[in-house]
């Protein structure tokens, strides 16, 4: 009876350059009687047979021999590679061929690299972190996680999700990083892991940049003391790094606002901050942003969101008052907001004045400020007691309405819509 022994697999090295990797396979035989051994490695890759070592011949009843000291150099196989497997196997002159049992193997990988992290695009706020690295596996799978810490912090923080890169090329992880503090230095490094058979985490150098001096910023806030003719803005700072700051407000009736400048309020904290206004028209819509100017850093000046509020009615304003400007006719709501609206040209009228809106028919007319009849139509409402040509302002919807005739005598209520 004899039997052959696959032994032990003992990991020699590998060879960065050429992505391979070396090993020491062992192998033993024993026999009942003395025999001439001739004594081989075989290797194979996903079952098949790649290579037979020789390994001598000998005149034994028991030996034993490996690939690296029995007349076989060592056998360089693919780096990081799962379906290899190798046996011993003999040819004895008594026993005739005789193998061991088939052993499977991943093979070693190569040596993962990075760079020195870099650091780009950095202002107080916001960096953007990057490393170069070589994955260098081949079955195995790579994920590359940049990190980054305030210098003075014990604990790191993932940026973004990790670079999943494999193969033996070189690869490049990059993130944008958000939320961080002015004037402070931070630290990067790059965490890689692998499923390999060997060196499973790397990780990079530390690389270090310090982030910019803090811009001031602010917020345009809701006005208060809606008055006629009168308002306050209001306005919230944050300084931050900012030198020679100050503050101030841009106003007007058109968006954005240019037409008006509040004077500069020097601030050298955070706070919030108010101006109030005045000459302003009534039942006006206007705009308004507040804005910060600093010496230092580089960035000034900083607006605010654009804002808007309107003026209170004319409190001497009657209700109801009826009158004629430019080429429409204006009328005070119940809310003393003026309501205007503009008619159909009907042409000049030689010798006519400018004056109040009158009924005629179903539609209300009136002399512009260029003597030119216009004509309004009415909308038909439901029929209702009133003597015709009565012009009101309707006190629910705030619209100036009238009476008209119709053509069966009777009377109907017709509206304006108002701008």
């Amino acid at each position: 009876m004899a039997e052959v022994t696959t032994g032990a697999r003992t990991f020699i090295s590998v060879n960065q350059g050429a992505h391979t990797a070396s090993y020491n396979m062992h192998g033993s035989f024993s026999g009942e009687v003395q025999s001439t051994v001739t004594r081989r490695i075989d290797y194979y890759l996903d079952a098949v047979l790649v290579e037979t070592g020789a390994h001598g011949q000998v005149s034994a009843l028991n030996t034993s021999w490996n690939s690296y000291t029995n007349g076989q150099t060592p056998k360089d196989l693919v780096a990081d590679e799962d379906g290899y497997s190798w046996k011993a196997r003999v040819t004895s002159n008594i026993y005739g061929s005789l193998v061991g049992a088939l052993e499977y193997f991943k093979t070693h990988a190569v040596t993962a690299t990075a760079s020195t992290p870099s650091s780009s695009a950095v202002t107080a706020r916001t960096a953007t972190i990057a490393c170069n690295y070589y994955p260098n596996v081949n079955v195995s799978s790579c994920s590359a996680q940049l990190q980054y810490k305030k210098t003075a912090d014990p604990g790191w923080t993932n940026a973004g999700s990790p670079a999943t890169d494999g193969g033996k090329v070189q690869a490049s992880a990059s993130e944008g990083i958000t939320g961080l503090d002015p004037s402070t230095q931070y630290q990067v490094r790059l965490v890689i892991t692998r499923t390999t058979e060997n060196e499973t985490s790397l990780t990079s150098a530390v690389a270090s940049f310090t982030t910019e001096a803090g811009v001031p910023d602010l917020t345009t806030d809701a006005v208060t003391n809606i008055a006629a003719t009168t308002a306050i803005l209001h306005g919230t700072l944050v300084i931050n790094e900012g030198a020679g700051v100050n503050v101030y407000f841009k106003w007007g009736e058109n968006t954005p606002p240019v037409a008006n400048q509040t004077a500069n309020q020097s601030k050298s904290a955070d706070e919030s901050f108010q101006q109030a206004i005045s000459g302003l028209s009534y039942n006006t819509l206007y705009y308004f942003q507040a804005f910060v100017s600093f010496t230092s850093p580089a960035g000034s000046p900083i607006s605010g969101s654009i804002l808007s509020f309107t003026t209170a009615a004319d409190p001497s304003a009657k209700v109801g008052s009826l009158w004629v400007e430019d080429v429409g006719v204006n009328w005070v709501d119940t809310n003393r907001f003026v309501k205007g609206s503009t008619g159909v040209d009907l042409g000049l009228q030689a010798g006519a004045k400018k004056g109040s809106p009158w009924v005629e028919g179903d539609n209300l007319h009136y002399i512009d400020d260029d003597n030119h009849e216009r004509r309004i139509n009415g909308i038909l409402g439901d029929v209702v007691a009133g003597l015709p040509g009565s012009i009101w302002v309707q006190a629910v919807v705030h619209q100036l309405r009238w009476v008209t005739e119709d053509s069966g005598g009777g009377t109907k209520e017709a509206s304006m819509a108002a701008f």
